[in-house]
């Protein structure tokens, strides 16, 4: 029985933070000035927003990335 890649549709600051090789902080920036949409989760902690891997897709393209770079990335 083949098991199927199963693709979580969301990330969380950090990781965008570790992929773009930009501080958490910057990627915090980004989503409380409204360029990065994320859903507030309700928490303190940095990890408190989880953003759609197709909203961080649509965010990276206006910035330039190719939609090659960006499936790389987003897989």
């Amino acid at each position: 029985m083949k098991r199927r890649r199963v693709l979580i549709k969301t990330v969380t600051p950090p990781i965008v933070a570790r992929w773009l090789e930009v501080k958490d902080e910057t990627v915090l920036r980004w989503i409380h000035s409204k360029d990065l949409p994320a859903l507030n989760i309700g928490t303190r902690a940095k990890n408190s927003y989880l953003i759609f891997r197709k909203d961080l897709a649509v965010f990276l393209n206006r910035r330039g990335m190719t939609e090659d770079r960006i499936r790389e990335m987003l897989g």
